[in-house]
């Protein structure tokens, strides 16, 4: 008993170092497949991912699907989730969805009205979906392709991530939306 105690202090006592804090932090890369989960949508409804994606996806529901994890409060997701509704406009074979982490219901739905999102917003109350996608700062972002592997991920947003989402929700369907290389981006 003395020697766990003394491991315990001994762990604690050790200074965080910035790669101890980043692995801790460590986002879903992409290739990785992406984890099951259910969720309450708001308003009524479930969802379950395993229907949507991987190969018990449900036939004519199967396809690529991207998220946002938001909170009522955070001012970077009112500013991506606009962005994001734009891009489910222009690429209808991605479902796109909204996941609240931690608030109540009755505060996201008033929230959801009054901001006028249209997109399908499950409920993630405990935080337990987000847990599972390593998504501890909101916005993250996420896109699955129809085989149920993560293709892109990222935390937090900047004006012109919206450029970087699209490029990766393109790739999707590369027969569809070739990639075009722009001036200036290439390995400089």
């Amino acid at each position: 008993m003395f020697s766990t105690i003394l491991s315990i202090l001994l762990l604690l006592s050790m200074p965080m170092t910035g790669d101890s804090v980043d692995k801790e932090e460590q986002v879903l890369l992409p290739g990785q497949e992406a984890p099951k989960f259910f969720a309450n949508i708001l308003n009524g409804g479930e969802f379950f991912l395993s229907r949507k994606v991987g190969a018990r996806a449900r036939a004519g529901k199967k396809g690529p699907v991207a998220f946002s994890f938001f909170t009522t409060s955070c001012i970077p997701c009112r500013k991506e989730i606009p962005h994001i509704i734009d891009l489910q406009e222009k690429y209808p074979d991605v479902d796109f969805y909204l996941f609240n982490v931690g608030d109540d219901p009755k505060l996201v739905d008033k929230y959801v009205k009054k901001m006028n999102f249209t997109l399908p917003v499950c409920l993630d109350r405990w935080g337990m979906v987000a847990k599972k996608f390593n998504a501890s700062v909101t916005p993250a972002f996420v896109i699955i392709n129809a085989e149920g592997i993560v293709t892109f991920f990222k935390k937090g947003f900047h004006e012109g991530d919206e450029k970087i989402i699209e490029k990766h929700i393109r790739a999707l369907f590369p027969e569809k939306y070739p990639q075009v290389e722009e001036a200036g981006e290439g390995n400089g």
